[in-house]
């Protein structure tokens, strides 16, 4: 009978391997070589079951995409674990790096006991997506696994304008208009705002406050007309060599009855799962309206909306806020009652979804699992000897 033991790879998960131990026994005997030919005879063998033997696996994070600045860093996280009852020490290394990549060392650079995690971080000035093997080894195990590292070129600081379009009132009367400043990419300077309109008479409009220091805000556009016609207005904001325009739809009418309009200073919202987003609503009367007005909003299932106030007199504003667990595209309606007739205007709410979190170490009263269990062995050592001390000393006092 001959004893074979063949050691085994094969994947088992994404980024980890399990060994299996076969034993092949072989009844029968030796090979024989016969006297008129060369070749040797053999018994077919008998396989049995494989029996799994200790090993580790190794898995990493994806990060979020950062600038390629070359200071901005993105961690990947290293998750090593114990597969079949293993408790051996795992070495993470990482032999080579994609041009244009720096990395800091693998921190902690040993994984004992099979079980833990590490990190590590990297950094480029280059755009692109690179892809980086950590190698777990442990003896003559040897796993590993990709991080992969993305870094995009986000623009250079800007701003945007964006005012409530379009406005109608009765000649004779003034409207209001929303301006609103935004600043992207951190942009931080002063930003002057300037109006003309189209045809050039007719029409007045006076914009307050006409200048932002610090590159966002928001401001009115009054407008004010004794004669009916329509109007183009053009609010421009400038800073330095950067210029930016919105334009705002006027139509003066003849005195009617009185009654209000309402809009959104933006009919799009774009918000992450479990995240609000807000837009003002706003409420403007003409032709002498001074009603009260009743708001209401209308949601989808799954959303959840909220207005700060559901009663305005005669003109005003109130703050739609709406979020959603659930990713999708969904419509808010906002309605107002109390003039002439219904009135309403709509939201769309993108909701992105959120990337996962790595799973955050366990605790137990804020400390490490390892670390309490330590202190709590520590604890019942120094304990149990100084019972045993007493108990030592008070044998003593009696002998």
């Amino acid at each position: 009978m001959v004893w074979t033991i063949r050691r085994h790879t094969k994947p088992l998960l994404a980024h980890r391997q399990d060994s299996l131990l076969s034993i092949h026994v072989q009844f029968g005997s030796l090979p024989e070589t016969s006297p008129s030919s060369d070749r040797i005879g053999w018994v077919i063998p008998t396989i049995f079951g494989s029996i799994p033997t200790p090993d580790f696996g190794v898995e990493t994070t994806l990060p979020s995409i950062v600038p390629a600045d070359g200071t901005t860093p993105a961690t990947s996280i290293i998750f090593v674990s114990p597969n079949n009852g293993f408790t051996g020490t795992v070495t993470l290394s990482e032999p080579s790096l994609p041009a244009d990549l720096t990395c800091t060392a693998i921190i902690p650079s040993t994984i004992p006991d099979g079980s833990g995690h590490a990190m590590v971080s990297c950094s480029s000035s280059v755009a692109g997506t690179y892809n980086v093997t950590i190698i777990g080894t442990s003896y003559a195990i040897r796993h590993s696994a990709t991080s992969t590292f993305r870094f995009a070129t986000f623009p250079p600081p800007e701003f945007t304008i964006s005012a409530i379009t379009p406005l109608s009132f009765a000649a004779s009367s003034t409207a209001t208009s929303g301006v609103t400043v935004s600043s992207l990419g951190g942009f931080d300077q002063q930003v002057n705002l300037t109006s003309t309109v189209y045809p050039s008479f007719g029409l007045s409009v006076s914009v307050n406050p006409q200048s932002f220091v610090h590159g966002s805000g928001a401001s009115s556009a009054t407008f004010n007309s004794s004669t009916p016609g329509d109007y183009t207005v053009t609010i421009t904001g400038t800073s330095k060599s950067l210029s930016h325009t919105t334009t705002i739809i006027v139509a003066v009418t003849l005195a009617g009855p009185p009654d209000f309009a309402i809009s959104a200073s933006s009919n799009s919202l774009n918000v992450e799962a479990g995240s609000p987003g807000t837009t003002r609503i706003t409420i403007t009367s003409y032709n002498g309206f001074t009603g009260s007005i009743a708001l209401e909003v209308s949601a989808p299932a799954g959303v959840s909306c909220d207005l700060s106030t559901t009663s305005i007199q005669s003109s005003g504003e109130s703050i739609l806020t709406c979020s959603s667990r659930i990713a999708g595209y969904y419509r808010v309606t906002i309605g107002a009652r109390g003039g002439a007739g219904p009135h309403s205007t709509t939201v769309d709410l993108h909701v992105a979804a959120v990337s996962p979190v790595a799973p955050a170490p366990s605790t137990i009263r804020g400390l490490a699992s390892a670390l309490f269990y330590v202190i709590t062995g520590v604890i019942i050592m120094v304990v149990v000897a100084g019972a045993v001390l007493a108990l030592r000393r008070s044998r003593l006092s009696k002998s």
